[in-house]
């Protein structure tokens, strides 16, 4: 009686004691998280635990961003956090993941987070997260990753992830083959439908699954026009990974909504980007035309491929992989309407469709600064991220009484 008990790292059954001799009575397991007291022949435990909106969850890991080579703050930046059986011991999560949480520095702000695919069998997910601040030239920001509560609901707030000017969001991680197949993830819900493609055109992709437009002479995705998908502001982003070995027809359409395609007169409405023949992007806006020089895309590996316009400052960007290829005068400072028109992916109005793979397809009403152009192909690359050990703690909530000790017995 009295004293203490030790705990150990792994977790212990509860044993009932009678006259003497013994027997498991109970599968209940406690683990070095949890408080336990003695006294007068019974132990208290308080169960450990972070206490979080819906419950209380027994483990936490700290996840690190290496922003260190930016110089600029990235505000609610969508953080890809991807994890295998080194960052998540998936047997202590639900089986889908519905018990994942997020919170900031402080361990208590819940956060916005999306999952974009969750294998309990293979040990792998995918998952998007809204962080409010991460600091320019810091490496030392960070989130906490929450799991441990068998008992907890889906807590994901997809939309609100993507609410950062986001016009659409396209993971690509549906399977094609019906109306509205390729699920738009922000709140403006510009869902697409694929045209001649089956469940055979959802692959293993650069994050989850994407689509593969190779199968046939004209796969393609079509989104009705929206007033979100109409972008007729001074600033646009379009950005997507394509993986090709394929020799592209002169213009292969990769994200294409314009009514006109007619640049040199001026009467180009909205915007068309390609990957061009001779392996480089190609943009029309208005009355331009660009490409980049060269760029390498058609050698078989993924490539994140990135476009910005800004006519309030006359400059319109080309990005492959992080890195700047082009700096061009846009000529138009505004977007043309293009309300005629649906948004097609992966081919143009004349079937110039492009051949190879797609994933994380987006467009954007803004433009955004280089620096989290590079933070987010190094997050996508799992370069962004790092994780610290798994973390438990107790409190002083929820005791068990349990008489294991026969009340004056010696000890």
């Amino acid at each position: 009686t009295g004293g203490s008990i030790a705990i150990g790292s792994s977790s212990w059954p509860q044993t009932d004691w009678t006259a003497g001799s013994g027997s498991t009575s109970t599968a209940t397991g406690f683990s070095s998280s949890t408080a336990i007291s003695t006294s007068s022949g019974a132990f208290s435990v308080s169960a450990g635990g972070y206490s979080l909106s819906g419950g209380t969850w027994t483990y936490r890991k700290q996840i690190t961003f290496d922003n260190g080579s930016s110089t600029t703050d990235l505000t609610n930046f969508p953080v890809l956090v991807k994890l295998d059986s080194n960052d998540l011991n998936f047997a202590l999560a639900q089986s889908a993941g519905q018990d994942i949480r997020f919170t900031d520095s402080d361990g208590s702000t819940e956060l916005s987070y999306e999952i974009e695919d969750w294998s309990n069998g293979s040990s792998t997910a995918n998952v998007w997260v809204k962080v409010p601040q991460v600091n320019g030239t810091s490496t030392t920001d960070n989130i906490y990753m929450h799991y441990g509560n068998a008992s907890a609901a889906d807590g994901q707030a997809s939309t609100s992830v993507w609410s950062n000017n986001y016009a659409a969001v396209y993971h690509m991680n549906n399977t094609p083959g019906s109306a509205g197949d390729t699920k738009d993830s922000t709140s403006n819900v510009n869902n697409g439908t694929s045209s001649n493609m089956t469940a055979s055109n959802r692959v293993a992709a650069k994050i989850g699954d994407g689509f593969d437009f190779t199968l046939a002479t004209n796969d393609s995705v079509t989104v009705p026009n929206s007033a979100s998908l109409n972008i007729t502001g001074d600033q646009l982003m379009l950005e997507l990974w394509v993986k090709s070995s394929f020799t592209q027809v002169d213009y292969a359409g990769v994200i294409q909504k314009a009514a006109i395609n007619s640049p040199s007169a001026g009467l180009h409405r909205g915007y068309d980007l390609f990957l061009f023949a001779a392996d480089h992007g190609y943009l029309i806006l208005d009355q331009g035309q660009w490409n980049d020089t060269p760029a390498d895309y058609i050698d078989n590996q993924w490539h994140y491929m990135i476009i910005v316009f800004n006519g309030s400052t006359d400059l319109l960007k080309m990005y492959k992989d992080g890195v700047q290829t082009l700096t061009a005068d846009p000529v138009a400072t505004n977007i043309r309407d293009s309300s005629s028109t649906v948004l097609t992916i992966g081919a143009d109005p004349s079937n110039q469709n492009y051949k190879g793979y797609m994933d994380e397809v987006r467009i954007s009403s803004s433009s955004r600064s280089a620096s989290w152009i590079v933070a987010q192909y190094k997050s996508m690359s799992d370069t962004f991220n790092t994780f610290g050990s798994e973390e438990t703690t107790s409190n002083a909530t929820g005791t068990l009484v349990s008489n294991i000790f026969d009340a004056g017995a010696g000890g």
